[in-house]
């Protein structure tokens, strides 16, 4: 997988703030469905009330591709 400049940006915006990596992967079309969008937002903002690590392992995994 070929890592555009959208990726790296969307990665260390993911590192500060997980859901709003989350919402740029969106805006630059990573995330294909609005329900699909809408479930990992809230999945990410759940795992961020419980500690950052998780939302960020999350926001990392959609962006890899390795959660569709």
């Amino acid at each position: 997988m070929a890592c555009g400049i959208m990726d790296i940006l969307c990665l260390i915006v993911s590192f500060i703030f997980p859901p709003l990596g989350i919402c740029m992967m969106k805006c630059c079309g990573s995330v294909k469905r609005s329900f699909n969008f809408c479930c990992h937002l809230i999945i990410n903002i759940i795992l961020m009330c419980c500690a950052w690590i998780p939302g960020f392992i999350h926001c990392c995994l959609l962006l890899l591709g390795c959660i569709k």
